[in-house]
């Protein structure tokens, strides 16, 4: 995993938008050059069994179209057939914007985790996603949906992490912490 507590190895997927406040000032200063825009999308490989040893052969990370791409944590059979139903709506229904993405997304996986819940019951587990996107004209988006609120979009300004809380809050404060630290730095950017 990407993330461990106590020595414990935990699940960790993780959306990041760039430029991160402050980082296109601190290229644009140290090199007179523009800062592209774009999302980063990773996650760890451990599939968590509540009946058996883990195992580090997930895939976790999914591209959708060209432009963007999924992270999710929780139900693998429920966010693995979301993700086919999602590269099925876009290529059906083809959004222009953010606004009838979000409100198709949302559509979709409550949709398909509806058909779980109805068909598998109390074997269904949790689950949580994280897209990321990308268009032609250099405007990204991050958004987070969650079976908790029945799959809202919520936009995430720069960094978003899904997975156990405590290690998703340390992999971000990590994150946002090694971010701040380079900016002070007059030589180039670069992660540990």
């Amino acid at each position: 995993g990407l993330g461990s507590i106590g020595g414990v190895e935990v699940t960790v997927g993780f959306v990041a938008r760039f430029p991160l406040p402050g980082m296109a000032e601190f290229v644009f200063r140290a090199t007179g050059a523009g800062f592209p825009s774009f999302v980063i999308l990773g996650a760890d490989s451990r599939w968590t069994y509540e009946d058996r040893k883990p195992e580090d052969m997930g895939q976790k990370l999914w591209k959708v179209d060209s432009h963007m791409g999924v992270v999710y944590a929780g139900d693998v059979r429920c966010a693995e057939e979301s993700i086919r139903a999602i590269k099925k709506a876009g290529q059906k229904q083809r959004p222009t914007n953010d606004v009838e993405l979000s409100g198709l997304l949302s559509q979709v996986l409550r949709n398909v985790y509806e058909n779980h819940r109805r068909t598998r019951g109390k074997q269904l587990a949790p689950l949580y996603c994280l897209l990321g996107r990308a268009n032609i004209y250099g405007q990204t988006a991050a958004l987070f949906f969650s079976y908790d609120d029945g799959f809202q979009a919520h936009p995430i300004g720069c960094v978003g992490a899904i997975g156990m809380p405590n290690a998703c809050s340390r992999f971000v404060d990590a994150l946002e912490t090694n971010i701040k630290e380079q900016l002070k730095r007059p030589e180039p950017f670069r992660l540990p």
